[in-house]
């Protein structure tokens, strides 16, 4: 039995995707009951799980925070995607400070045709304009008052940035430099710094989380596009993993 209520809701019904049609991805998902039925609202559009204990008061003055771990913004990065269920299993039966939000397919629609594309836009791109999903995930995050996110991608050799990494920016947010710093030092993947979010990527949801006051880091493990391997989705479970246990949330 769950240790802890499930709270779901969409945050949109434009992105919806029968995510088996997906072999690659299919061949890894988690036989559990959770799981199937986060397949099944999926197709409908992207949702957000909400995860805490019983006795929890969501960032009061007990100090409990309120983070959201996110993955799929490109739906052919598939690792993270296999980790965030992996994720939702462990949280869905382990007692946790605090409460996480999982968004683990921003855009099943996307994951589903195995894209990196929605509606002909990367959604890594736009979050900075109205009407965009990302616009949309942003305002929702402020209005749930959460303290930090985590956004989780994968890379191939040849792209950018060709390896497992986790990025954090120094300003407005100091919070991200701490968080990407405390990653990379226990998961071992490359700490890459920038000094001001929205310098390197404009519109990417990192950046603009950071902008809007929400500290936030981008994670990378390695894999090639449309593939998955054991290790990349362990990895990209490790990543998550030491990003809860920052806020002491596992």
């Amino acid at each position: 039995m769950s240790k802890k209520p499930l709270d779901f809701n969409y945050i949109s019904y434009k992105t919806g995707g029968n995510l088996r049609e997906n072999r690659v991805l299919a061949a890894y998902f988690p036989n559990t009951p959770i799981i199937n039925w986060i397949i099944e609202k999926s197709k409908n559009g992207t949702g957000i799980y909400k995860f805490t204990n019983l006795d929890s008061k969501d960032n009061d003055e007990n100090g409990d925070y309120r983070v959201a771990i996110l993955s799929g913004v490109h739906g052919n990065e598939l690792p993270p995607q296999i980790a965030t269920l992996h994720l939702i299993n462990k949280l869905n039966f382990s007692n946790m400070n605090g409460t996480v939000y999982v968004i683990p397919f921003f855009s099943p629609n996307s994951t589903m045709r195995n894209s990196r594309y929605f509606d002909g836009l990367d959604l890594n791109r736009y979050c900075d304009i109205p009407g965009n999903i990302g616009y949309d995930l942003i305002a929702i995050l402020k209005d749930l008052k959460i303290d930090a996110v985590g956004d989780f991608h994968s890379t191939g050799p040849n792209a950018n940035p060709g390896y497992e990494s986790v990025m954090s920016s120094n300003r407005p947010s100091k919070l991200s430099a701490e968080i990407g710093e405390y990653i990379s030092k226990f998961v071992g993947s490359r700490w890459i710094q920038y000094e001001m979010a929205g310098q390197a990527f404009k519109g990417a949801i990192e950046d603009e989380l950071n902008l809007n006051g929400i500290p936030t880091v981008t994670c990378e493990v390695l894999a090639y596009e449309k593939h998955i391997t054991n290790i990349a989705w362990q990895q990209s479970l490790l990543q998550m993993k030491y990003f809860l246990r920052f806020f002491n949330i596992i």
